[in-house]
């Protein structure tokens, strides 16, 4: 009998899979593919999830505040333009900063974020929040 060997199962290509979640703005397709499919280990699982809600709560910023300077007189369009500048900065930073976690090996908690991701996708084993 042939026995399938997963090549994603070897660390450093879980690290480089877990890297390419992290990719700001791009990174969350295969995230998104890796929760829906339901691939990967714990860890991979909890990468996804997390970056997911970071790029799910920089698009809800985002385009609020766009929004908000559509309609807003001149002298707050450049107030919520640069809070939207910020905000893309912070998010594209903390997926860096997530990435170099990855690398050092550590783990990749994020305050406010890593337990909202639990909640907003809980594990296939329990059940949903409501």
């Amino acid at each position: 009998m042939i026995e399938r060997r997963d090549p994603l199962q070897e660390k450093p290509l879980k690290r480089l899979q877990m890297y390419l979640y992290l990719i700001p703005w791009l990174g969350v397709l295969p995230a998104l593919w890796t929760i829906y499919h339901k691939e990967g280990d714990r860890e991979q699982q909890a990468t996804s999830r997390l970056a997911v809600t970071l790029a799910f709560v920089w698009l809800m910023g985002n385009g609020a505040l766009l929004t908000g300077a559509s309609q807003a007189p001149e002298v707050l369009q450049f107030r919520l333009l640069f809070g939207d500048a910020l905000l893309s900065s912070g998010y594209a930073i903390a997926c860096l900063f997530l990435m170099l976690r990855v690398w050092r090996q550590r783990s990749l908690h994020l305050p406010g974020f890593s337990p909202l991701s639990r909640r907003v996708f809980p594990k296939s084993s329990e059940k949903p929040i409501r």
